[in-house]
């Protein structure tokens, strides 16, 4: 529960606007909605290209999957783990792999979304 708190704390500094989203949520909604908009502008931050950004997120992620609960870590792993996309295309992604944490990096590598081209980069 405490660790749901410092999150949803950390959520609202870094994204004040979440609060109009939250009124009149559950907790559990609210750390939903605060996992959705973390995936977003994390995903941005890699698509952006921005290192520092991208390892301060990795940083908090790896933090929500070492202290949160279970349940609050199987909906990380789905709202936030299983969606990152480091698949190079039309915007170079791969860099960010270098980037993650080994407890994030097993995390992702056990996902849905680990495609084959970025499970062989990893390996």
């Amino acid at each position: 529960m405490a660790f749901r708190t410092a999150f949803l704390e950390w959520a609202l500094e870094r994204f004040p606007d979440l609060a109009a989203e939250f009124v009149g949520e559950s907790a559990k909604m609210r750390v939903h909605i605060a996992f959705s908009r973390f995936y977003h502008a994390t995903q941005n931050a890699i698509d952006d290209g921005d290192s520092e950004l991208v390892k301060a997120y990795f940083q908090i992620a790896d933090r929500v999957l070492a202290h949160a609960h279970p349940e609050m870590r199987s909906l990380f792993h789905v709202v936030f783990v299983e969606h990152l996309k480091f698949d190079d295309g039309r915007k170079s992604r791969s860099w960010a792999l270098g980037q993650l944490s080994a407890r994030l990096r097993n995390e992702f590598t056990s996902s849905l979304g680990c495609s084959e081209e970025v499970l062989a980069k990893l390996n």
